[in-house]
């Protein structure tokens, strides 16, 4: 990603975090808790009343990458949030990461909280998961959000290596970040190596949960593309990899946000925030993109950015 791209991202990221920062100081209705399913220990944490949706993030991430959705969406849904295998305060167990592992993961939560069929809003590997939950559990989904989401390395990845690498490279200041704030949270201090070897293979080699494995897939879906995911936007043909998941699932719908990238749910908070609201309203109705202009960068990033993680580390351990 360009400097200029990467700074904006980071402002983003640092507005969206003090946001939710200073939202959940006054919010009472929430709390967290701890389950073991099977191999692992799952931590999640809850916040408001209603529909329920089922929230999962991206690869490397945790609960709180969805600090731009929870204050909005928790005024009318009851959000279930939970860190994926491996993630944030959840252990990595033994049974490996995969895409079918993953949603068999998130359904035993589900089965353990009792919630019955949920909406899944999942991003980037969070989506893969959500995918591998309505094919391993198609009674416990009643909808699919999908953000950042593709099964086709051989069209992705295998196109986007040098970006791949890059972000696994020892040296990467995304990697060193994220492996600094699971190594303050995470239950299992040696797990690290082992977890990125594990996410390497995610990335890496074939999904067990295939396109041909969709065409089962009922619940109605959203695809959310971004035409600009630096991990997903083909050259020539930046829509390619979502179209093909679009043609997958039966009935699905695509709406496509101008400008987007990977981190969608940051960078177009507001965007997607009404598009999933929209979705979730009987009768999973009609979506369309929002399109305006990204907010201009700061030039004092760096030293708030250093300091936000550490704010955050604090809060995660809540």
């Amino acid at each position: 990603m360009p400097t200029f791209d990467s700074l904006r991202t980071g402002l983003k990221w640092i507005r969206a975090i003090s946001s939710y920062l200073t939202w959940a100081r006054d919010e009472t209705a929430r709390g967290s808790g701890r389950v073991q399913a099977g191999d692992i220990n799952i931590f999640y944490k809850w916040f408001g009343f209603g529909e329920p949706l089922l929230l999962l993030h991206g690869g490397f991430t945790v609960i709180e990458g969805w600090v731009a959705q929870i204050p909005a969406l928790s005024h009318s849904n009851l959000l279930i949030a939970m860190d994926s295998r491996g993630h944030g305060r959840t252990t990595l167990g033994t049974a490996g990461l995969t895409y079918r592992q993953m949603g068999r993961d998130a359904a035993a939560l589900l089965d353990i909280l009792h919630t019955g069929p949920v909406t899944v809003v999942g991003s980037s590997d969070g989506g893969n998961a959500a995918l591998g939950l309505a094919v391993e559990r198609p009674d416990l989904v009643k909808g699919l959000v999908l953000m950042g989401t593709s099964l086709n390395l051989e069209n992705c990845i295998a196109d986007k290596r040098a970006t791949t690498e890059e972000f696994l490279s020892p040296w990467s200041p995304e990697l060193i970040s994220l492996s600094w704030i699971r190594g303050l949270i995470n239950p299992e201090k040696d797990s690290r190596n082992r977890f990125i070897d594990q996410m390497r293979k995610l990335w890496t080699e074939p999904s067990d949960v295939r396109l041909e494995d969709l065409s089962a897939v009922k619940a109605p879906t959203l695809i959310i593309a971004g035409d600009r995911d630096e991990f997903l936007a083909l050259p020539g043909d930046p829509l390619a990899v979502f179209q093909e998941l679009y043609d997958a699932i039966p009935g699905a719908k695509m709406t496509v946000v101008p400008g987007g990238s990977h981190g969608l749910n940051i960078e177009r908070a507001a965007t997607v925030n009404r598009l999933i609201r929209d979705f979730i309203s009987e009768p999973y109705g009609k979506v369309a993109p929002e399109i305006a202009p990204p907010p201009p960068p700061s030039r004092s990033i760096a030293a708030r950015f250093a300091s936000l993680l550490s704010t955050c580390a604090r809060e995660m351990n809540r």
